[in-house]
């Protein structure tokens, strides 16, 4: 039972955790009493709160979880913490304390979902998803691929095999989708 600083948080919506230098470091994003949505940092025991300007995703049509909200979704890369927004992902540095690196514009309507790996993520925004490289500390989106139907992506994560790189996409009601980067010899 950890303490998110003051104000105090209501509502938890996502938590990250990594390990930098033998260090952990965990994350949670959420509402806090005040209203405001925010990241908290726990890194070194004490909470630094940031708050998030920018709305909050809410699926109206999710036969899942009845309403559905799905606000600041984390990931974490080595060294940056990525959070969903409205139309949006944020990129924060993570080291040596939480600050904002980048903003990535643009990734679509109802973004919910973000997943990330050293030098690639992958955003999940209405019925599409956006992978990109955030090399240099400069997130920028290098594809794009629409599924048809009318699903909502709900989830994203990436997975690295010696084989090549794969982005896991949940597609709501649309069941699981595996998109495949080769690796290059």
């Amino acid at each position: 039972d950890l303490s998110l600083g003051t104000p105090s948080f209501t509502r938890v919506t996502d938590v990250a955790v990594t390990s930098v230098s033998g260090i952990t470091a965990v994350f949670a994003s959420g509402q806090r009493s005040d209203g405001e949505f925010a990241v908290v940092s726990l890194g070194a025991g004490i909470p630094i709160p940031t708050v998030v300007e920018s709305e909050v995703q809410r699926i109206v049509d999710d036969p899942i979880s009845t309403a559905g909200n799905y606000p600041l979704d984390l990931a974490i890369d080595t060294l940056n913490l990525f959070v969903t927004g409205n139309n949006e992902v944020f990129v924060y540095s993570i080291t040596p304390t939480l600050s904002l690196a980048s903003t990535l514009t643009s990734t679509g309507g109802q973004t919910i979902a973000v997943g990330a790996t050293t030098g690639s993520f992958i955003v999940g925004a209405g019925d599409s998803v956006r992978i990109g490289t955030n090399a240099l500390g400069q997130a920028r989106v290098t594809g794009s691929l629409t599924f048809p139907g009318t699903f909502t992506i709900r989830g994203v994560a990436i997975r690295s095999t010696s084989t090549g790189l794969f982005f896991l996409v949940c597609a709501g009601t649309g069941g699981l989708r595996i998109l495949q980067v080769p690796s290059t010899p």
